[in-house]
């Protein structure tokens, strides 16, 4: 039973690891999709840039900080 209740442990550890970075990806992966979007209405915009793509830079710095992937993950972090 202990030794059965420590398997559930690391599983549950496993899944959750995974959750976690899975939802990292999801969220770097859609900043990607923001910024080629960006980079296409520059070149698109040209001299006006400033003006017509400021909704997506906005977005972009907005999504920015929670897109990061770095160190260690939540569950194993010391407070």
């Amino acid at each position: 039973p202990c030794a059965e209740n420590g398997l559930l442990y690391f599983v549950a550890l496993f899944e959750n690891r995974d959750r976690i970075v899975r939802d990292q990806w999801v969220k770097i992966m859609k900043l990607r999709i923001v910024r080629e979007k960006l980079t296409e209405c520059y070149h698109r915009e040209s001299v006006n840039h400033m003006q017509n793509c400021r909704g997506l830079v906005e977005r972009y710095l907005k999504e920015l900080p929670e897109a990061q992937m770095g160190g260690r993950p939540p569950f194993l972090k010391k407070d």
